[in-house]
């Protein structure tokens, strides 16, 4: 089994402070991921959404952005 780059970086999370996001495209996920971002004594932020990461962090080295569809459709 070959690890998933998201995966090979997630390992290296727990290293420093980092805030989790789950939904971090809809409209309160958004705003906590927002408020994470900028928030002192957070070092990096893990988004995980449905939908593409935002455009402006695309090359920030703080932000970890899974897309992944965790409707209850796609589970069964």
């Amino acid at each position: 089994m070959v690890a998933r780059p998201e995966a090979i970086a997630a390992s290296r999370v727990c290293e420093r402070p980092t805030a989790l996001v789950i939904g971090a495209g809809g409209g309160i996920g958004s705003t906590l991921y927002d408020h994470w971002r900028r928030a002192v004594g957070i070092e990096q932020v893990i988004g995980i959404s449905r939908l593409m990461m935002p455009q402006e962090d695309s090359t920030n080295d703080d932000v970890l952005w899974i897309r992944s569809d965790y409707s209850e459709d796609s589970i069964q």
